[in-house]
């Protein structure tokens, strides 16, 4: 008998709707269930892909006996949610016995290795874009060299077609937008680890492809720290369309992100949640482009050597999805498949750098290749003068 695999996918979002129309490619697929506390999601979902694999469940995720119980009639879940989430259904899905493939990352899931190796499954944090092929890519790049000196990577997910005031859309969870341009950023410089303040480091770049843009330091890098951090320089810095960054400093500065809560006619706020109350409301979804930029250089030997690698992106007008969901859904689901093909050795808690061997990573490259996602790589080498 043949592989039969049951996947849960939790949250209906754009990143959870990608995943499922990736798993949905999978023949060896014996059922997808899509959970969501939105009904009209789940039903739009349904109806948009009309495969009778696809069940979907209305449910509050912060029921843990509920998901619990749901859950451990699957083999894996992929976990799709605003970060305020993924710590608490992670650890309901490993209770529940199945491997878990998060695309967000939190400090708080490294907790649950001893929990997930004694339940003998396997918890992958952080498994979208980026984090997640980014890290991958970092990873890869140091099978080049002996010695690994920096890893800097650029990311964003921008319109094709910017349009004022903030030259951005709804792409994901606006929450974990505004949580990335507020909390602090971990960066090594000169071989220590330092926090510096989010959209710091502002530096302009040009590529052929799209033209002139911004990046600036994020907290995006994860675990790569821990797991190959013995290097001068690390960082990752987010790109966005010229201009972005000086409208979200005046907003920061001017307190539209604070969470201590503040009196208004007698009514109290906290002003971060208005601001995402308004920006849901006047940022759109559209058609978008991501960028994924990671460059790592060491030596082998007394060779320096780069190894760059490129990959853009762009909204799939067919099948309506986005770039940054192919780019993050689509790697999610297909690690979740390699997983439950039983292609990844290991259990606990396994950051994406550390989950696939050099040929795990070129088949990943293959099979979003497939899809038309393709990964650029450059690599060059020169002697050392010294």
């Amino acid at each position: 008998m043949g592989l039969s695999m049951k996947t849960l996918i939790i949250g209906c979002g754009p990143m959870g709707q990608a995943a499922a129309i990736e798993m949905i490619r999978e023949n060896s697929l014996e059922e997808l269930c899509i959970i969501d506390i939105d009904k009209g999601k789940l039903e739009n979902i349904k109806d948009r892909l009309k495969d009778e694999r696809i069940k979907t469940v209305k449910m509050d995720v912060r029921n843990r006996d509920e998901l619990e119980n749901l859950a451990s009639k699957y083999d894996c879940a992929i976990v799709a949610l605003p970060h305020k989430y993924v710590v608490q259904v992670d650890d309901t899905c490993i209770n529940a016995g199945i491997h878990v493939v998060d695309l967000a990352y939190e400090p708080e899931q490294l907790e649950l290795n001893e929990k997930a190796l004694n339940k003998n499954v396997i918890l992958v944090p952080g498994c979208g874009v980026a984090p997640g092929l980014s890290n991958i890519l970092a990873r890869y790049g140091t099978y080049r060299m002996d010695k690994v000196e920096s890893i800097k990577v650029r990311v964003g997910g921008i319109p094709i077609n910017p349009k004022p005031p903030l030259e951005y859309g709804k792409f994901f969870s606006l929450e974990s937008v505004i949580n990335e341009y507020t909390r602090p950023v971990r960066i090594i410089i000169d071989g220590k680890l330092v926090n510096v303040p989010a959209l710091s480091g502002l530096e302009q770049i040009e590529l052929p492809e799209v033209g002139q843009l911004e990046c600036f330091y994020t907290d995006g890098l994860a675990t790569l720290p821990y797991t190959i951090g013995n290097v001068k320089e690390m960082w990752e810095k987010t790109i966005r369309w010229p201009g972005h960054v000086n409208k979200i400093l005046t907003l920061r500065e001017l307190g539209f992100f604070n969470e201590d809560k503040t009196e208004v006619h007698g009514i109290e706020i906290r002003p971060v949640d208005l601001s995402l109350k308004l920006l849901n409301e006047k940022l759109m979804e559209e058609e978008d482009i991501i960028i994924l930029l990671v460059d790592v250089t060491g030596y082998k030997g007394d060779i320096y050597v780069e190894a760059k690698y490129k990959m853009i992106d762009y909204y799939d007008r067919i099948l309506k999805v986005t770039a940054m969901g192919r780019t993050s859904g689509y790697t999610c689901a297909i690690i979740a498949k390699m997983i439950m093909k039983k292609e990844v050795i290991g259990r606990g808690v396994i950051p994406p750098e550390n989950l696939l061997s050099k040929e795990g990573i070129e088949k990943l490259f293959r099979e979003l290749g497939g899809r038309g996602i393709n990964i650029e790589e450059k690599v060059t080498y020169s002697r050392s003068t010294w």
